[in-house]
């Protein structure tokens, strides 16, 4: 077992930001500037987006270094169906680098339902 370690510790919304601070184990550092901090600006207003939803964007990000570096990524809240959509992300990483070992895994303490029916 890996004690490889990315672990999401905070995610701050405003109106359109976003800011998720992180922390990781030692031997993951030299793959991330300090401080440990993911910003990304919007033209849409945020402020309602469910947590759950809005790491996604980040998560997206660090999975390939948690597969290549078999570490565990620690996500207090996702969204249910990007959860359960993460194995298929990593085959099509395998399939398009197949001589690379995609290991590493995802723990979420808390899967959210969201309803994605279109607004009218």
């Amino acid at each position: 077992m890996s004690s490889s370690y990315l672990r999401i510790d905070s995610v701050v919304a405003d109106s359109r930001s976003l800011t998720v601070i992180f922390s990781l184990s030692e031997d993951l550092n030299r793959y991330f500037n300090e401080p440990h901090v993911f910003h990304v600006e919007y033209s849409q207003d945020i402020s309602g987006v469910p947590e759950g939803i809005l790491v996604i964007p980040f998560i997206t990000n660090v999975l390939p270094i948690i597969w290549l570096k078999d570490a565990v990524l620690q996500v207090p809240k996702l969204d249910r169906v990007f959860y359960e959509s993460i194995p298929d992300i990593k085959k099509g990483y395998a399939d398009m680098s197949p001589m690379l070992t995609f290991k590493g895994r995802v723990e979420v303490s808390e899967l959210e339902e969201h309803d994605v029916s279109p607004s009218e």
